[in-house]
């Protein structure tokens, strides 16, 4: 992702700390002080929130918001960036071994080493690009259409995440999604 030098990986690695979770763990809910970025060693994590009714004829719903796999960086990016409560889930969908930095830990390292910073601006763009698929899936013309770019974006990955996570990524039925996968 980011060229740095034995030295400067070897104290950069210094700030993170080693969790290991089991499948289904949470490890972001919502009111939670969120201020961390994790970098994903192995397993598989989903973001998502809970969608209440505006009525009584609807039901609270999860909505998958994204997913997190093997060597990437993650984080719930409001209150990452201000500090602000979560108003969202980060659960693991397989065993998850994570590196976990605080973000003052990150700015405390970046002004020290200001080269670093470099890395900062290709996390946020790869964040950014992430937050822009979600957003073009969701406005695809069909359900069918949506799943088409579900594939592309995530085919090295589809087939560890559970049909009902996808169905709720897509907004779709799982009924719908194992349509377009037949």
């Amino acid at each position: 992702m980011f060229p740095m030098n034995a030295s400067l990986a070897n104290e950069f690695s210094s700030f993170f700390t080693k969790s290991e979770y089991p499948k289904r763990a949470l490890i972001v809910q919502p009111g939670m002080l969120n201020q961390k970025l994790f970098f994903l060693e192995t397993g598989l994590l989903r973001e998502y929130y809970v969608f209440d009714g505006e009525d009584e004829s609807t039901n609270e719903r999860e909505v998958t918001a994204g997913f997190s796999h093997e060597g990437q960086f993650t984080f719930t990016t409001i209150p990452f960036l201000s500090g602000e409560p979560s108003r969202r889930y980060i659960q693991t969908i397989e065993p998850t071994i994570v590196y976990t930095i605080s973000y003052q830990g990150i700015k405390s390292f970046v002004a020290k080493h200001h080269s670093v910073s470099l890395w900062l601006n290709v996390l946020y763009e790869q964040r950014l690009i992430r937050s822009e698929t979600r957003m073009r899936i969701g406005q695809a013309r069909t359900a069918e259409d949506a799943y088409k770019l579900f594939r592309k974006h995530f085919g090295l990955i589809a087939g560890r995440i559970p049909d009902k996570f996808v169905a709720s990524y897509l907004n779709i039925s799982t009924g719908t999604l194992s349509r377009f996968r037949s």
